[in-house]
């Protein structure tokens, strides 16, 4: 397999996803920025939707969704238990919402194009 791309070989990886209000983004970003697992993150914003009208401002309710900022961080699964430990205990009280999700491949496609080119451009 090319380089940079992750294999069942490879230590197993998820994207883990947090959403937190646009309000505490900025010590969500200090926070990853700190962690030691993290190589680094994506972030965006959005909009959260849901169905629970109690969590939601009237003008909100009237939108029908409130804006949200999104992290997505690649993380070694063997790590997970204790960002998520870290994560409850550093950032409680910020309302963040989270999954993880296994992650099939990963890398980066310039590593991989300079691979292939080394290799021929084909693979077994």
């Amino acid at each position: 397999m090319n380089a940079g791309v992750m294999n069942p070989a490879d230590e197993p990886s998820v994207l883990m996803t947090l959403v937190v209000a646009p309000t505490v983004s900025d010590a969500v970003i200090d926070w990853l920025l700190q962690q030691p697992v993290v190589q680094g993150f994506s972030s965006h914003e959005g909009m959260g939707h849901g169905h629970d009208p109690r969590q939601l401002s009237v003008t909100e309710q009237v939108a029908g969704c409130r804006p949200r900022t999104f992290f997505s961080i690649i993380l070694p699964h063997a790590a997970l238990g204790a960002f998520l430990q870290a994560l409850r205990a550093d950032l409680a009280g910020m309302e963040v919402h989270y999954w993880a999700a296994p992650v099939l491949a990963h890398g980066r496609l310039d590593a991989d194009v300079a691979s292939d080119a080394s290799s021929g451009g084909a693979e077994a």
